[in-house]
């Protein structure tokens, strides 16, 4: 039979099961994977910073420092260097080196600019640094690059809140909060409250410290809504959330302290000899707790009493020297020399 020259140029298949069968062929390939051949397959690459990031999770971070080192770092990619670099800062920062660490940001967030986890952590460091006036424009910077920052947005209130600008922290406090994972934090309500009621908004803080409160209870907000509802004239109503905090954090004598001053200034002279009381048993040479007891005891009529307890909180002017000169100017009006 005639084949034609269409049928000639046609490559014929091996016959199944003959000596290149499919089964000879597979093997080929899995030969040809198996040799340096497989070099050509795509493989993934590694990670060059996973057991960088694990020793930083394990809070080794001298054994960090010990790997990313400015040489160790020159051999990275752009996006690894630029990691590498914020492990490298942030160890310092956790090993109380904040000179070395904040260097170490400077120059990392001149080569990375638009790398944000480097700016904030520079901006954070600085603003934790004490230096809110050099946080406040690296805080900015990425705001400009990444408005809807959360982490930025909260940076910047907690900086503007250090520099007194009490009324431009509530506004981005208020911007943050828009996040719904910030909106779930009662620290960042705690926040706004408090730069609300440092603006003189004394109503809106309230509502916003209670939002705080319903996330979670604990002393140091139920203090902020005593301080708050003091500010608003609500003395009874800071009296008790002012028991209620002193009550989650009774070893706290700051808290006593002001608990019965407040009662003296609410006229309840019992109430507030009582909390001196407290105090003065957990430490007799307690100034102000004297002076409260002693202001409580003169006004139930203890004038003895009251006395003795100015005399002894006069004795202690190098340990509380503003006490101790009040203590000396009423017993002076009361005759004593």
């Amino acid at each position: 039979m005639r084949t034609s020259l269409a049928d000639q140029s046609r490559p014929s298949l091996p016959p199944r099961g003959g000596a290149w069968g499919w089964g000879a062929i597979a093997a080929i390939v899995l030969l040809f994977n198996a040799s340096p051949a497989a070099a050509f397959w795509p493989r993934r690459a590694r990670d060059p910073l996973k057991d960088v990031a694990a020793l930083f999770a394990a809070k080794d971070y001298e054994d960090v420092l010990k790997i990313v080192t400015p040489g160790f770092i020159d051999n990275l990619k752009s996006r690894d260097a630029a990691k590498a670099q914020w492990f490298r800062a942030e160890s310092f920062a956790e090993l109380g080196r904040s000179a070395r660490a904040l260097s170490v940001f400077e120059l990392a967030t001149k080569l990375y600019p638009r790398d944000q986890r480097l700016q904030l952590g520079f901006a954070e460091l600085l603003r934790g640094s004490d230096l809110p006036d050099l946080a406040r424009p690296v805080f900015e910077g990425v705001l400009k690059n990444a408005p809807n920052s959360a982490e930025a947005r909260l940076g910047l209130a907690k900086t503007q809140q250090a520099l007194g600008y009490y009324g431009r922290s509530a506004d981005n406090c208020r911007l943050a909060l828009k996040d719904p994972s910030q909106a779930r934090n009662p620290d960042v309500w705690r926040l706004y409250a408090e730069v609300l009621s440092e603006s003189g908004r004394f109503d809106e803080a309230k509502a916003a410290v209670e939002k705080a409160l319903a996330l979670r209870q604990d002393a140091s907000t139920l203090l902020d809504l005593a301080l708050i509802q003091r500010s608003r004239g609500r003395l009874q109503e800071a009296i008790a959330a002012l028991r209620e905090a002193r009550g989650r954090r009774n070893a706290d004598p700051a808290l006593g302290r002001a608990l019965g001053l407040w009662l003296l200034e609410d006229h309840k002279a019992p109430e507030a000899l009582r909390e001196a009381r407290k105090l003065l048993k957990t430490d007799p040479r307690d100034s102000l707790a004297l002076w409260v007891a002693a202001m409580a005891d003169k006004s139930l009529g203890h004038l003895g009493a009251a006395r003795r307890e100015l005399q002894l909180a006069a004795s202690f002017g190098k340990k509380t020297p503003f006490v101790a000169s009040i203590s000396k100017k009423i017993l002076k009006e009361w005759g004593d020399r």
